[in-house]
């Protein structure tokens, strides 16, 4: 790879020439290390910043890797969401306590450039998210604890995490994300897909109001013949 001009896009300027040049690089199957990696990624370019982190995750060795880790304090959340993607690549050993030392202080959304190369971002979330999403994805069953308290913010994406990590004590927590709408639907749905029977009487308790179609969904699959009779009533009701 040639050396690298540390150009961005000027006021005014929709497009960063650095992230496009990355970009491309990218798409050609670029995999090697360059000097000026570590200035990008502490540069003003946010577009720049975010497509290095993709190119970082194909560059083999340790230069490459404590660049990535540097990055997971990046202020942008959308940068961050990136960054713990590619950790996945890493040693789950290495990657996993990293991942789990920046979650508390993770960005939840996006708060990027709006324009910041579409085509790039389509399946990245927020640092939170992500992070949340790899720790699972790697299997690191430490970080088991840390998901748990994270429960009243109720995520499919934190499910399915504590789901790989192999954790069955997050069932009897589900208690708690069914204060809010968004939560019971969330629970109600998961519930239905993973049969958790555990959750039937909370589910059963949501009837006692309007309860979305989510929660009659669920019991239909989790319920016994009790709950059967009941969602009858409710649907003559």
């Amino acid at each position: 790879m040639g050396s690298i001009r540390m150009e961005s896009a000027g006021k005014g300027e929709d497009e960063s020439p650095l992230a496009a040049f990355l970009a491309s690089y990218l798409l050609l199957g670029g995999s090697s290390y360059d000097e000026t990696f570590p200035r990008i990624a502490t540069s003003q370019d946010v577009e720049a910043r975010l497509v290095l982190a993709q190119l970082l995750g194909r560059v083999p060795g340790p230069q490459a890797e404590e660049v990535l880790i540097e990055m997971l304090s990046d202020g942008h959340a959308i940068v961050q969401g990136e960054v713990a993607r590619q950790l996945t690549r890493r040693d789950p050993e290495k990657a996993g306590p990293t991942l789990l030392a920046h979650l508390a202080q993770a960005g939840d959304g996006w708060n990027g450039p709006q324009k910041i190369m579409d085509p790039l971002l389509n399946h990245v979330d927020g640092g939170k998210l992500e992070m949340i999403r790899a720790l699972g994805d790697l299997k690191y069953e430490p970080a088991g604890p840390a998901l748990l308290e994270l429960l009243g913010r109720t995520v499919r994406v934190l499910l399915e995490a504590l789901e790989k990590l192999g954790r069955r004590d997050y069932i009897q927590a589900l208690d708690r994300c069914l204060q809010d709408l968004e939560g019971i639907r969330v629970v109600a749905e998961w519930a239905g897909e993973k049969h958790l029977v555990e959750l039937e009487p909370a589910l059963r308790r949501q009837l006692e109001g309007e309860a979305p179609i989510e929660v009659i969904d669920a019991l239909g699959k989790i319920g016994d013949q009790t709950t059967a009779t009941r969602l009858i009533g409710v649907c003559v009701s």
